[in-house]
């Protein structure tokens, strides 16, 4: 029988690899060692030509056989060379696994990147990006924005009556002063003790008049918006009646609120994560990229990063009840900076935009009085967010090696409770926590496919998920090429 035999030839042993039939380095005639397998022959040479050397020797073919073979040994005994054979299933069937189908789990030719690769672990080291965020109410001084005043009066005017018997007039932070300097100054009351628009039969002594007449207990709120008046208000002066009583408009002027709820824009776009090129785009995803939206007055908002396929542009639409300084945004995702149709909403969270201001007879310094009545925002513990629960990165086994995901401590998520004048001075931020992976190896581990292929269209690493054998082999061969198919093999 004769054995072609090949020196100066290597392969991984899973590999589909063999050289060409022709490129044989030696043919000779071997005889089987009686008892031995097709699997597993054993030859006996008779003698090699003076010029080779049998250990040279470690890949062969028998076409009478139709199978390559690793060589696994040589011995010498009884004057004779003996050959040990070991065959190599996946080049003996080269040609019937490539013309197959099967689900490829891992391949170094291609991969799909929207498929998280749990294969390597997380380091420690990691990335901040922070991105201010545009909004409508950012940079608004105190001495800025307008006031909401809810006076009570006997004006008949329906268009500022949203509140019923109360008048709701929108001033500036120059109208406001104006007013309360009239109130709780002196003006308000003339030389004799009474107010100045009451009749003579009405006089009362001064200080009886200070002390039965409090105009400021005719404003029922007031809040403070970091909007400009014009975005609420008719845009009209008109003067104030406060109570009984019309002020002069010489003296404090206001105008008519028509505004109920008022909307204010956030945007900007997330970044992505440095390896998302060349790793894939479930690095964007959590547990691997985390996003906190810190907007004050809302406070610190953890981001579902799921929804990042819906885009990269991100909107919050503020809507805000000028009265009662209330607000609520709507976080959108958009896939271009259009923010064109509805976006996909990531979070809805309220809190109070406008600062409620306390006025008070006794301080006439208005600018004071704003001053000490700016209350810090308080934040409250409303959900602690495990962006890494059940998502959390399995690995694989790597010994002692671990994953930095493993360790990574929860979102904390804060949302404010009380209006105050921060959200002014402290710009919306985005900011983006990216986790690294280590280096990979595709070429001897490949990254996530999981789709259905034929095998001689993937060069290089191949892992399937499962794999079946429906081509003519023993049952032993059929197991091997399973195993090999399902732990790793490369097609070369």
């Amino acid at each position: 029988m004769q054995i072609l035999l090949y020196s100066g030839f290597g392969k991984r042993e899973n590999s589909t690899k063999h050289p060409q039939i022709a490129d044989a380095t030696r043919t000779v005639t071997g005889y089987l060692r009686e008892p031995c397998s097709i699997m597993s022959p054993v030859f006996k040479i008779e003698r090699f030509p003076s010029d080779a050397s049998p250990q040279s020797f470690t890949y062969a073919y028998i076409s009478e056989f139709v199978r390559w073979y690793f060589v696994k040994d040589w011995t010498w005994t009884d004057g004779l060379w003996q050959c040990s054979l070991e065959v190599d299933v996946l080049a003996s069937f080269k040609a019937d696994i490539g013309n197959s189908e099967a689900y490829i789990e891992r391949c170094a030719h291609e991969f799909d990147g929207a498929i998280q690769d749990k294969w390597y672990p997380v380091t420690t080291d990691f990335e901040t990006e922070k991105v201010v965020l545009s909004s409508g109410w950012n940079g608004v001084a105190p001495s800025g924005g307008c006031y909401v005043l809810g006076i009570i009066c006997n004006a008949n005017r329906a268009a500022s009556q949203i509140g019923g018997a109360v008048t709701y007039y929108v001033m500036t932070p120059s109208q406001l002063g104006s007013l309360m300097g009239y109130l709780l100054g002196t003006g308000f009351l003339d030389d004799n003790g009474f107010p100045a628009t009451q009749t003579a039969t009405q006089q009362l002594t001064q200080d009886t008049a200070k002390a039965l007449i409090n105009p400021v207990q005719y404003i029922a709120s007031c809040m403070w918006l970091p909007v400009p008046a014009d975005l609420i208000s008719d845009g009209q002066d008109h003067a104030i009646v406060l109570g009984y009583y019309d002020l002069d408009s010489n003296v404090a002027v206001g105008q008519y609120l028509e505004a109920v709820v008022f909307t204010m824009p956030l945007t900007g776009q997330i970044p992505i994560h440095p390896q998302a090129m060349t790793r894939g785009k479930f690095m964007n995803y959590a547990p691997y990229t985390r996003l906190t939206l810190n907007v004050p007055p809302f406070g610190a908002i953890p981001l579902d990063t799921s929804f990042c396929e819906m885009g990269s542009y991100l909107r919050g639409q503020v809507w805000c009840d000028p009265i009662t300084g209330k607000a609520t945004m709507r976080i959108e995702l958009h896939p271009d900076a259009t923010y064109s149709g509805s976006g996909a909403v990531v979070r809805e969270v309220s809190t109070m935009m406008g600062v409620p201001i306390q006025l008070a007879q006794m301080t006439p310094d208005y600018i004071n009085a704003i001053g000490s009545a700016i209350t810090l925002a308080t934040t409250i513990d409303s959900a602690w967010r495990g962006d890494i629960g059940e998502g959390a990165l399995a690995t694989r086994s790597y010994g002692a090696i671990g994953s930095a995901i493993d360790s990574l401590m929860p979102q904390v998520e804060s949302q404010g409770v009380s209006g105050s004048f921060l959200a002014t001075v402290m710009p919306p931020l985005l900011t983006a926590q990216f986790f690294k992976v280590v280096d990979d190896d595709n070429t001897e581990f490949g990254r996530p496919l999981c789709s259905i292929r034929q095998i001689k269209n993937i060069p290089g690493f191949i892992k399937c998920r499962d794999a079946h054998v429906d081509f003519s082999c023993y049952k032993e061969e059929r197991v091997r090429i399973i195993n090999y198919m399902i732990s790793g093999f490369y097609w070369e």
